[in-house]
């Protein structure tokens, strides 16, 4: 499922941000933490 989240990030520029990724994203913290419990 794709999803995206809200982040404050400080690089390229200090502020808030929306990322957002596909349902075929692969990757260090892309984990629905309700899928993994679900899952487990």
């Amino acid at each position: 499922m794709p999803g995206s989240m809200e982040i404050y990030d400080l690089s390229p520029t200090l502020g808030w941000y929306t990322y957002s990724w596909g349902e075929d994203a692969t990757g260090a913290g892309l984990v629905q933490a309700d899928d993994a419990v679900a899952a487990a």
